[in-house]
This record gives C-alpha cells, structure tokens and sequence, in this order.
C-alpha cells in the first residue's frame, strides 16, 4: 500500500480541502469552509496509517471498519439531507433541518473512535 501513486494521491487530498477551505473564505461560502476539514482530516489519517506501517496484527480491519463507518455517515447524512426534505417538508422549513446535517456525523464519530 506505501506506493508513491498512494501517497500522492492522499497528499493531493489534503492540498484540495486547503483549497476548498480557501475557495470558503473567498466566496463566504459555510458550506465550503464547513466541509473543508474533511480533505485534510482524511488525507492525513491516511499518510500517517501509510507511513508509519502496521501497528497491530488486525491494523487492515480497524481501518476498514473506520472507513466503513465514514461512509455510513455520509450516505446517511445524504439520504436525511434529501429525503428528509421530501418525507418531512414541515421540518425541513424550519431550524430542525440543521440536524439532517449533523445528526449522522454525532452519532458515527463516537462509534468510531
């Protein structure tokens, strides 16, 4: 897995979320700079499982099942996001909608760690 392709392309993850994070603050963008930390939170998570090898016999399975739960996050964070919209319209009008956006990312990341 220590390839350059491999860490090149983790690297070029964390230099796109620094630009996104700046594309933010250009355009006062909260989106943008909200989700800027993912790029070099995740690139950086991987550069360091990359470089410093194995540190345990299961390090392939706590990895996956890591990023396992990253994409439940965001595949649920999607479906409340866009369904919840459509299946509870009342709801998305109002303040509550903030927590289609947040609810999966408050449950997840603890069960992650």
């Amino acid at each position: 897995m220590r390839t350059l392709f491999s860490v090149a392309l983790n690297v070029v993850v964390v230099l796109a979320g620094l630009i996104v994070l700046v594309l933010g603050i250009k355009y006062r963008s909260g989106p943008l700079i909200g989700l800027s930390p993912i790029g070099p939170l995740i690139g950086a998570g991987n550069l360091r499982y990359l470089l410093r090898g194995p540190q345990s016999r299961m390090h392939w399975w706590y990895e996956h099942l890591g990023s396992m739960i990253g994409t439940g996050i965001a595949g649920y964070t999607a479906f409340l996001v866009f369904g919840g919209a459509r299946l509870l319209p009342s709801v998305a009008r109002s303040q509550l909608y903030t927590l289609f956006w947040v609810l999966p990312t408050l449950i997840g990341v603890p069960a992650s760690s």
